[in-house]
């Protein structure tokens, strides 16, 4: 009886959904600051640790891809920072010989129920700066 209560309690999550999930969602995706209200949740950024600081490459912010980077020394204060590449989000990212390099991932054009992706097959790389 265990089991299929599990199963029954499951089920009725996924058909009707779960409040407690979507408070969760509603809490995370939430500002605590007037400075994270401006930029806005980031989906879809590739992490990296790089020159001694935490990257965000490619992302989609404010419902549109970007392509600039946010960069952190301390993981509390982010700088925003431009990049030569296209805009883009689900990257690949990794560091050999001291540089970063980026490839792939995709953004989107149209809305709604028009919404096509664009997939890219660029590499740039960075190199470091200190």
């Amino acid at each position: 009886m265990k089991e299929w209560s599990f199963f029954i309690a499951s089920a009725i999550t996924m058909m009707l959904g779960s409040i407690p999930q979507q408070d969760v969602f509603q809490r995370v995706m939430s500002s605590n600051s007037a400075s994270t209200a401006r930029t806005g949740p980031v989906i879809g950024a590739t992490p990296i640790v790089f020159d001694g600081r935490l990257w965000l490459i490619g992302a989609n912010r404010r419902g549109t891809f970007d392509p600039g980077t946010l960069v952190t020394d301390d993981l509390e204060t982010w700088t925003s920072g431009s990049a030569p590449w296209p805009a883009r989000g689900g990257a690949a990212v990794w560091v050999m010989n001291n540089q970063l390099f980026m490839t792939g991932g995709k953004y989107s054009e149209g809305t709604g129920a028009n919404i096509r992706f664009i997939y890219r097959n660029d590499v740039w790389s960075m190199a470091r700066k200190r």
